[in-house]
């Protein structure tokens, strides 16, 4: 049969392909950061000091009745300001009135929640640089284990770490992470052995971020831990206590209209500042890349 009515003979008439309205997200680091920071509130201002006490270092002196004058062996107690300053930062798209005139998709909330989590990724990695702050570390270049946690954990025990009631919390680079769990699927221990067939959680990957508690600490995961001559820095910390945020605002967005350019400006801003408030409180939790 022929000259039939087909879609090639209507090609002009028909879809070339139906599009999915349900737009796939990008893939992002995840979000684990700014729950383990220690905020200060948000005032006047566009620095805010995080204080803490000083250990006097003095001896008690002995006591001789009737002889001894303890005013001649005064202590001095002392406090540092550790002073976070908040900056600004931004990211800005055009939304055409074309592309919103002709798209199947909303494209002004689509735009707005991909800048957001730009924002909202910037933060992690800022934090993370401040993070990186810290003197005390264990490990190095080599593969990650569970007993490097262990050593890591008793460096902050040592420090007396805990004796003010703080928890512990860990991050990790992904890679970190894999190293983490293949050492915990080798391990015949018999401490493991009637236990979580999972050792708390972390050989159950639920892709969330949160990684599982081995011995008790929380170990999260984000790809916003960075590395440095060949070891990712990653960190067992005191939740809420060895880093400081100072938040202005967070992710506002803001649409301004630009007649000029038959657009709309799609505008995201933040306003953070971060500060190591206590070199003590954490320790790098170091591998190999």
């Amino acid at each position: 049969m022929a000259n039939e009515t087909t879609t090639t003979s209507l090609n002009d008439l028909t879809y070339a392909t139906l599009l999915e309205e349900d737009v796939q997200r990008e893939l992002r680091p995840h979000r684990i950061f700014r729950n383990f920071l220690r905020q200060g509130p948000k005032g006047p201002s566009k620095a805010y000091t995080f204080n803490k006490i000083d250990d006097s270092g003095s001896t008690v002196t002995d006591i001789t009745e009737g002889t001894t004058d303890l005013i001649t062996t005064l202590t001095s107690v002392a406090s540092t300001g550790m002073l976070a300053t908040a900056a600004q930062h931004g990211i800005v798209a055009l939304v055409t009135d074309l592309v919103k005139t002709v798209s199947i998709l909303d494209v002004g909330p689509l735009v707005t929640d991909v800048l957001a989590r730009h924002m909202a990724e910037a933060y992690d990695a800022a934090a993370q640089g401040e993070i990186d702050s810290y003197a005390n570390s264990t490990g190095g270049a080599t593969t990650n284990t569970l007993a490097r946690l262990l050593t890591a954990v008793s460096a902050l025990e040592q420090r007396d770490v805990g004796s003010r009631g703080e928890t512990l919390v860990a991050g990790q680079h992904p890679k970190q992470v894999g190293d983490l769990r293949a050492d915990a699927a080798s391990l015949t221990a018999t401490f493991m052995a009637g236990n979580d067939a999972n050792v708390s959680g972390i050989l159950a990957a639920s892709l969330d971020g949160y990684v599982g508690d081995p011995f008790g600490i929380p170990v999260f995961m984000s790809s916003t831990i960075t590395s440095a001559s060949s070891n990712y820095l990653g960190w067992v910390m005191a939740n809420k206590a060895a880093v400081g945020a100072y938040e202005l605002w967070l992710e506002r967005v803001e649409i301004q209209r630009d007649a000029s350019l038959v657009s709309d400006e799609v505008v995201c801003t933040s306003a953070y500042g971060f500060k190591l408030i206590d070199d003590n409180r954490i320790q790098g939790w170091k591998s190999t890349t």
